[in-house]
């Protein structure tokens, strides 16, 4: 579930209401963002945390057959190339599951200063949307998500 309403995108960016479709793109995108920069998942409210928390244990179930049938099904193959890129195709899948799964472990219900990253994430993504600007000067704001986030991070995996 999003963190922003249309109406509070719409309100925060002084868009078009015509522009509701973009921003709800452009939320997902600061959502992500910012799930991305914590290394962790976060939630609007505790429920929700709770929830993904407690269907772990059957996602994670589920992913390692699916690994494990991907596997006998690569050990299957005749072809050794094929064989090499199916075994690598279920072990990164594997991987990315369990990425996923430590994200939600690790979860939070969103705070104060994730809420504000969001915001600034899609105020910039929505302001910004051209890829060249022209007659503006640019500089990094010292307050910006980085510096929003940094007390919620947990350490950045590869």
């Amino acid at each position: 579930m999003p963190l922003l309403t249309p109406e509070e995108c719409i309100a925060h960016c002084n868009a078009d209401p015509a522009d509701a479709s973009l921003l709800a793109d452009l939320l997902a995108a600061a959502e992500s963002a910012v799930a991305g920069h914590l290394n962790r998942a976060f939630f609007s409210a505790q429920a929700d945390l709770i929830a993904a928390q407690d269907a772990l244990p059957k996602a994670a179930g589920d992913a390692q057959d699916a690994y494990e049938a991907a596997m006998a099904a690569a050990a299957d193959l005749v072809n050794p190339a094929a064989r090499q890129m199916a075994t690598a195709l279920a072990t990164e899948r594997l991987k990315e599951a369990k990425i996923g799964f430590q994200r939600v472990l690790f979860g939070v219900v969103a705070s104060p200063r994730v809420r504000a990253a969001v915001r600034l994430t899609l105020g910039n993504l929505y302001a910004n949307r051209e890829e060249v600007v022209v007659g503006a000067s640019a500089a990094r704001l010292p307050q910006g998500v980085p510096e929003l986030l940094r007390a919620d991070r947990r350490e950045m995996m590869p």
